[in-house]
């Protein structure tokens, strides 16, 4: 695939490495996705689901690195991957061949969490993201440190040095969200998914959420982990070419100079395979389930070098 090979510079100075794909004469009309991964491995190793993504979707694709990740400079924090993030959406609206109006925003575990930090900076600035979707993420750390390790719970407060409460953020945001839930998760609670969706459905508004204009929830019955988008085949697509076009219905502007608008039949859904091709489950690696592992990254204060392409927030 033809892409372009960018740096984003963050608020800090911090260089971060993405691949862009953009569609072949017609990037301007397409939506795009920046898509976020989890927090093992690189952009390399998401590829394959990129190209699927680029071709059913008929998108733009923005695969977004983290400091500290394949050829990103600096080191892995909170603070420092949400300002990365946010530099992306930056350059992505502001690029000569990208649609502002149609840009939407992918995280899967971790990359989900990024993901919710994104879409409540891009609403608190105003800046016009048309809707976010999120797989396999979690509450927070401090609930999967409750799921993982509850002999730890009573010591969160003082081990825990990162946060990424998207449940928070779940109840407030207003633009789409669409989540893509693997029933068989092994590693984020398939519950956890589900109460996000909650807390974004229209039907908690006036108890503490359901805000959301357009809130979704697509379950794959046989989804894992890492390998959901795979599982799901035509129906994974389906949902989110579906999510896309609803959206850009919803939000918008009916005076738009072009007059283009994304609608269904932009796919050929047909040419979704129902399951799609094995990858091996360990082709990408997980979080670290083990007490001293998770203990290790949650508890760790200290920067750590850059010197490895597969690195554990």
């Amino acid at each position: 695939m033809e892409f372009e090979n960018v740096m984003v510079e963050a608020s800090d100075g911090v260089r971060t490495n993405g691949w862009l794909l953009l569609q072949k004469g017609s990037s301007r009309q397409s939506p795009t996705v920046i898509f976020f991964h989890g927090n093992a491995g690189n952009i390399g190793l998401r590829l394959p689901n990129a190209r699927h993504m680029y071709h059913y979707l008929k998108a733009n694709i923005l695969m977004a690195e983290y400091r500290g990740f394949g050829d990103s400079e600096g080191a892995p924090t909170e603070v420092g991957i949400r300002r990365d993030s946010e530099a992306v959406l930056r350059y992505v609206m502001n690029h000569s061949s990208i649609d502002p109006s149609q840009v939407f925003i992918f995280g899967r575990s971790l990359g989900g969490a990024v993901g919710f930090h994104l879409a409540e900076y891009a609403e608190e600035n105003r800046i016009p993201v048309a809707g976010l979707i999120v797989e396999n993420t979690f509450l927070s750390i401090s609930k999967m440190i409750d799921v993982l390790m509850p002999y730890l719970t009573p010591l969160k407060s003082l081990i825990l040095k990162i946060g990424w409460d998207s449940e928070h953020i779940a109840a407030k945001l207003r633009m789409p969200v669409l989540y893509l839930a693997g029933e068989k998760d092994e590693l984020v609670p398939h519950e956890q998914m589900l109460e996000l969706h909650k807390l974004s459905s229209v039907e908690r508004k006036g108890i503490g959420g359901g805000n959301s204009v357009h809130a979704q929830l697509n379950i794959v019955k046989d989804g894992r982990h890492n390998e959901t988008w795979m599982q799901g085949g035509r129906e994974y697509f389906d949902s989110i070419r579906k999510f896309i076009s609803a959206s850009i219905r919803v939000n918008k502007n009916v005076s738009d100079s072009d007059g283009q608008r994304c609608t269904d039949n932009q796919v050929n859904s047909a040419a979704v395979p129902d399951v799609l091709p094995s990858m091996a489950s360990s082709s990408i690696p997980l979080m670290p389930k083990t007490l001293t592992g998770m203990a290790k990254e949650a508890s760790s204060t200290s920067h750590r070098e850059s010197s490895s392409n597969e690195k554990q927030l």
